[in-house]
Order: C-alpha cells, then sequence, then structure tokens
C-alpha cells in the first residue's frame, strides 16, 4: 500500500461511521413513518402516504441526483475533522 496506509484507514473509518450513521437514522425515520402510516388515528397520515407515494414512484437514481446537485453545499472542511 506504500505510504497511504494511513489514509486508508481513515477513509476506511468515515465510511464505516458513515454507514452505521446514515443505516440507524434510516431505520429509525422509517420506523416513525411506518407507525404513523399504520396507526388509525394519525395526524400525519395523509402526508406520510403522499411522501411514500411520490418516493416510491422516483428511481433511486433520480433522487441522489437531486441531493447531490440540488442539495445545500457541504461545510469546507475535512469529513475526518468532523469525528473530532
Amino acid at each position: 500500500m506504500g505510504g497511504f496506509t494511513a489514509q486508508f484507514a481513515t477513509a476506511f473509518s468515515v465510511t464505516v461511521s458513515l454507514g452505521l450513521v446514515s443505516g440507524s437514522l434510516g431505520t429509525v425515520i422509517g420506523l416513525l413513518l411506518a407507525m404513523s402510516k399504520s396507526s388509525p388515528a394519525s395526524r400525519f397520515k395523509p402526508a406520510v402516504t403522499a411522501y411514500t407515494t411520490v418516493v416510491r414512484g422516483v428511481p433511486e437514481l433520480l433522487i441522489i441526483l437531486v441531493i447531490y446537485f440540488g442539495g445545500p453545499p457541504l461545510p469546507a472542511r475535512s469529513p475526518a475533522d468532523m469525528w473530532k
């Protein structure tokens, strides 16, 4: 690997951290939306139903591109510094 071992280790830890955080947040948000949609007396049921209908009808690549090109710019600092 040459002199890049430290950079690979840092990149690996950032990738694993982002995967764990995004997986956990996605699970919690999905669970909350599912509970809201299945509840008989939920105020948010129409909004959650509309959201799931729209998201199911849009290809994932389009959502990724909209977030990438239309999302707010990230802070101008290294991803490794965000976890310190």
